[in-house]
Order: C-alpha cells, then sequence, then structure tokens
C-alpha cells in the first residue's frame, strides 16, 4: 500500500507529461514580446486574434447600384464560386492584380443573368468599418471608395 504523501510512477509520469505539454502549448506567449514575432503550425500565438487592428477595417466587396442612387450589398455569390472566405480572397486578390473592371463585368454578367432588373449598375466598393460601431450595431460604413463600376445595359 502506498503512502499518500508517495506518487505511483504512472502518477509520476503523466503529472510530468501534462506539465510537459501545458509548457509547449504555452510557449508562443513569448512571441507577443518580441519585435516582429514569428507565427508557425502547429504552435501559434494566434495573430488573428492579437494583431492590432487599430479598431477598423476594410472590406472590399460587390454592391448594387438602384435609379434612386441607393446602394445594396450584393451577396458575395455573385462574384465567385465557393464559401465566403475563399470569394473574398478571390475579391482582394483580383483588386490587387489589376482585375476589377474584368471582376465587375462578371458581376454584371451574373445579377443580369438572375433578372435583377432592379439595378441599374453593379460595382465593387472598399468599405471601411469601426469595430466600435459596428458592435454598437451602427453598420453603416466610415467611408467608402468605389473601385469598379459597370452599368447593367450595357453588353459586353
Amino acid at each position: 500500500m502506498t503512502t499518500p504523501d508517495r506518487m505511483t510512477p504512472p502518477i509520476r509520469y503523466a503529472s510530468f507529461v501534462s506539465v510537459v505539454v501545458l509548457v509547449l502549448v504555452a510557449s508562443p506567449v513569448i512571441q507577443n514580446w518580441h519585435k516582429e514575432p514569428q507565427d508557425g503550425f502547429p504552435l501559434s500565438y494566434f495573430p488573428m486574434f492579437t494583431t492590432d487592428r487599430k479598431g477598423r477595417t476594410t472590406l472590399i466587396h460587390p454592391v448594387g447600384l438602384l435609379a434612386d442612387g441607393a446602394v445594396e450589398d450584393l451577396p458575395y455569390t455573385v462574384a465567385g464560386r465557393g464559401g465566403m472566405n475563399k470569394v473574398r480572397r478571390q475579391i482582394n486578390r483580383r483588386v490587387r492584380d489589376g482585375d476589377a473592371d474584368e471582376l465587375c463585368e462578371r458581376i454584371a454578367r451574373t445579377v443580369r443573368d438572375r433578372g435583377k432588373k432592379k439595378y441599374i449598375a453593379v460595382g465593387l466598393v472598399e468599405d471601411l468599418y469601426e469595430f466600435e460601431r459596428w458592435f454598437a450595431h451602427d453598420r453603416t460604413p466610415t467611408s467608402r471608395e468605389w473601385i469598379a463600376r459597370r452599368a447593367l445595359d450595357e453588353e459586353e
């Protein structure tokens, strides 16, 4: 029979392994104090959550222009196939590569094919959102910059 103050070898081994795993998992936290932190797989200090975004972010997305001048957000599916994140990356890459006008033509074709007759034009915009306003339920962008625009009555 073992005394309470002495651990059996399996418990000692499990305790040692637990401490090693905890130290290993927590080790990326030291990257927070480096000037240029390095993120890696499988150990990550989660820059997705720790990166200082200065309280704002930008979003490039398709919009439809109504005859009265109002602008409505269009679903990401008019710009490409796949999930939302995949299509958003494609939009950003094409704008960055200078293909915004060509992408806008594709969006216009898709909107025309879907029979969305209420729009007179479609476009790509870059909206700036401030987190404080967003989380206070004010979903309007702080600023909007038109990247490309295409009238729906224009044929290729």
